[in-house]
């Protein structure tokens, strides 16, 4: 389970004057892109370490979005409208170990370290996993019709 930051929580996290110790990285992805590039920019210097924002829509005319600077998760193939069509095209998010092999045409997210620490992929980091690593995809879903028309195969009982 992910807990997001409410209330005072947030409010602490974006006073330019406080300092959120133990917070070791910020993900902004919420659906305003002009949001997370302001919080991206005020948090920078609250936290000990780095702050990423999901990247906004390619030719955007946001106000801030597309002139801030801060790290782009998933680099900008997947920006936050393309993130939230793949999954209402049925994508979803899995973990799985490093070593597994990638379900085609998957996308790796983040990496999770052997020893806990969750390295994003970002549009200036690509992450390698090591053994004892895991990985977050995002794995494409199953369509109605496979590809060369043949019908799906039937569900199980």
């Amino acid at each position: 389970m992910i807990d997001l930051a409410k209330g005072e929580l947030l409010a602490t996290a974006t006073n330019p004057g406080a300092r959120l110790e133990g917070v070791t990285a910020v993900l902004l992805a919420t659906d305003d892109d002009d949001f997370n590039a302001l919080a991206s920019v005020v948090m920078e210097s609250n936290v000990e370490g780095h702050v990423y924002r999901v990247g906004p829509p390619h030719g955007s005319h946001g106000v801030v979005a597309p002139y801030t600077g801060g790290d782009i998760l998933f680099g900008t193939a997947l920006v936050r409208h393309v993130l939230a069509q793949r999954y209402e095209e049925g994508a979803r998010f899995v973990v799985r170990p490093a070593s597994s092999p990638r379900p085609p045409a998957s996308e790796t997210l983040f990496v999770i370290r052997a020893d806990r620490r969750l390295e994003p992929i970002t549009e200036q980091q690509r992450v390698t996993p090591h053994e004892g690593d895991s990985v977050v995809l995002l794995v494409p879903g199953l369509s109605a019709e496979p590809a060369g028309g043949a019908p799906p195969p039937p569900a199980l009982p």
